[in-house]
This record gives structure tokens, sequence and C-alpha cells, in this order.
């Protein structure tokens, strides 16, 4: 696996990317209209788009938002961001938290039902299309093409435009990104002199470090390490369908290639 170096290595898989989803049909308990009709501009993320002002300073008090979201960590630097935005604007924002295996059944189940419990959940891309489908989403564009509707400090050029797109849907934008996780390389130095520079290389200094009780890779290679295969099958030049989403491609050479090597790698993991 030449074409794949260390150094360059980072997470593309759909599931790694947590997403901030408006529902649709849902509304707080006192109403949030805009300032203005949003005008007609580009959709967020691409050249052109409109740049934020600050907008004019409103109070909501009243205001009750209810969002659901996994359990774990950042869930205290979440409530501190709420209580900042309740002293702003008197938004309270109440945060249900489940265990993330639950994530997806309770939306659904909500959302089905026509509870409209949630107005705000947290979520994968990998559901965005399936939410959007049913129509239980809220197209963010309205939101964004008009300045007056949110942070002039968000600045979306900081976000790698492929990560609003990944989330658009029939030309809606359903969904804004909230964290992605990567790929890092981490090693002991007075076990390795030099960091290996391709993934052969990666290889052969797991194979040669494995020994006396040592194992020489910790990675985590169990049969739920999905991000680690499509983060190797995608910089490795592979995919899971073809361009026109028709064909499955796991069973091309760059998918079997990268199987092969995590298989491989597996021998010298960490139990």
């Amino acid at each position: 696996m030449k074409r794949i170096t260390v150094k360059t290595v980072s997470s593309l898989a759909l599931a790694a990317c947590l997403l901030f989803v408006f529902m649709a049909g849902c509304s707080p308990s006192s109403s949030i209209a805009p300032t203005t009709n949003p005008p007609s501009a580009p959709t967020a993320g691409t050249p052109g788009a409109p740049t934020a002002t600050a907008p004019a300073k409103q109070d909501f008090s009243g205001t009750t938002i209810t969002m659901l979201r996994h359990s774990g960590y950042e869930a205290d630097w979440m409530a501190e961001k709420f209580q900042k935005l309740k002293e702003e604007t008197g938004i309270t924002v109440v945060v249900e938290m489940v265990n993330y295996a639950q994530l997806h059944d309770k939306i659904v189940v909500d959302a089905a039902g026509g509870g409209g419990t949630y107005d705000i959940i947290a979520t994968t891309d990998a559901w965005v299309g399936e939410f959007a489908g049913s129509g239980w989403l809220t197209d963010l564009n309205p939101m964004f093409n008009d300045p007056t509707l949110y942070d002039a400090n968000y600045n979306r050029d900081d976000v790698a435009a492929s990560m609003f797109e990944a989330n658009v849907v029939d030309g809606a934008l359903y969904a804004i990104p909230w964290k992605f996780n990567n790929i890092l390389m981490v090693y002991r130095s007075d076990l390795i002199p030099a960091p290996p520079e391709t993934w052969d290389e990666y290889l052969q200094v797991v194979k040669d470090n494995t020994k006396d009780g040592v194992y020489g890779v910790g990675l985590s290679l169990s049969t739920t390490s999905i991000d680690t295969f499509l983060s190797l099958l995608c910089t490795n030049g592979g995919a899971l369908l073809s361009e026109d989403n028709k064909t499955c491609l796991l069973d091309s050479p760059e998918a079997i290639e990268t199987l092969e090597f995590i298989m491989e790698l597996h021998k010298y993991a960490a139990p």
C-alpha cells in the first residue's frame, strides 16, 4: 500500500462526522422568527456565500429548545456554551443524552410518531439522507443565507467545504459539522528512531516491535473498527460505492488490499 503515507492519513469515514440538525415541524415554546426574509444567495460553504454581520441583540426569554445527543464527553463544554447562550439571548436549551447505540432509534421513534419532542439532534452524516428523505429535517440554507441570523464569528471557511457538501440533499443543507475523527500516529521514540513514511514501513515496524510481551500497535482493530477500514480504504484510492452510487466497490483491488493489510496488522495488535 505504497500510496498511503502515514503523515497524510485522516479519517474520511462517513460515520465519523457528528452533526447538529434542526428537526422539521418542531417549534420551541416561543417561536424565533427571522428578522428579515432570507435573500437569495449562494449555498452555505460555497464561494461567494454572504459574510455574517453581527445580528441585533434580541431578548428571547421564555424560549426553550430541546436537543437530543449521545452521552459522553463534551457534555460539560456544551453546557457552558448553552449557559452563555441563555445569558445573551434568554434562550434555554434542554439537553437529553442517550447511549450512542440508542440514538438512531430514539430519533426515528420520535420523528416517525410525530412527537416533535426534539428541536435539534446530533447525528452522523450517514443518517442525514434517511432523515431528510422522511421529511424530518429543516433546510438550514435560509439561516446561512441571511447574515442577520447567525453569529458573525462563525466563519464557514474554517470548515472544509466537503463537510457541508456531505450534508446537502437536493440542494438543501440539512446539517452543520460539529466534530469529526482524525487518525494520528503516536510512537515511542525509545523504540522507533524515526517514524515510518508508508504503511508498508509501518507494518514492518509493528512486526519488529512485537516481542517480549510488547505489542507493536495499539490501533483499534476489532470487528467494530469501521472507521479504520474506511480511512485506509479512502487513502488507498478506494471507495464504498461507484460515483453513481449504484455499484458496491468492496470487491475492488483497493478494498481487498486494505482489508488484507488490516488483517495482517491485527496479528500484532494489543488484545
